[in-house]
């Protein structure tokens, strides 16, 4: 079975949340057929960490409810794990209102461990400094000395880089799941390259690649 976390926290080009960021790819995961109740969506003001390790806990708490009732299962579920935003290093830039703190990589991860057994966990980050959750990842792992969770992490930067700008990454993922993101066509040419920097995205065509300086 299949299970996915979409968060968001961006006012920043809102205008293209619906059809290339977060939301759109929530809306194009329901399109691949994913049940609606196996879906979590928390966007901006609504996603504070308590709302989200809340919400989080009881979508894992029906999948192993889930699990139990097909005791017969053998496959393993998978869960997406979405977040897509500005982020600082070990931390996602969630909502702050009422003087919550921001979510921590380490919160996410403890929370997978304890209830997310016998399942592969996609880590899909579109954010600065997202690279930092795989070494979250494996600080756990070191401290302790098991991972009851499969990982598969897809980061948009290396821990200490800033991410580029305007849903690259996700973009790219949603391409992806609706099968337009196609490297050869029947041309032979690459149909969709996007190389993303802090001024903005820039087309790769043709196989060509077009060195962008800042």
């Amino acid at each position: 079975m299949h299970y996915a976390c979409i968060l968001g926290c961006n006012d920043e080009w809102c205008e293209q949340r619906p059809s290339l960021g977060d939301i759109g790819l929530a809306k194009c995961l329901l399109k691949c057929g994913l049940p609606k109740d196996n879906l979590l969506e928390l966007y901006d003001e609504y996603a504070t960490r308590s709302s989200i390790l809340t919400a989080l806990e009881e979508l894992l708490d029906r999948r192993n409810n889930n699990r139990k009732e097909a005791y017969h299962q053998t496959e393993e579920d998978s869960l997406l794990f979405y977040y897509g935003g500005h982020g600082i290093r070990s931390q996602f830039c969630t909502h702050t209102g009422g003087g919550e703190p921001q979510i921590r990589h380490s919160d996410i991860i403890e929370l997978l461990e304890r209830k997310f057994h016998s399942g592969v966990a996609w880590i899909i980050l579109d954010c600065c400094h997202s690279g930092s959750f795989g070494e979250a990842v494996l600080a756990h792992k070191e401290k302790a000395k098991k991972l009851n969770v499969q990982y598969g992490c897809i980061m948009s930067v290396a821990p200490d880089d800033k991410a580029g700008m305007e849903w690259t990454m996700t973009e790219c993922l949603i391409k992806a799941f609706q099968c337009e993101l196609s490297l050869f066509p029947c041309g032979g040419n690459a149909r969709h390259y996007i190389l993303s920097t802090i001024k903005g995205k820039h087309p790769i065509r043709k196989n060509s690649i077009q060195q962008i300086t800042e």
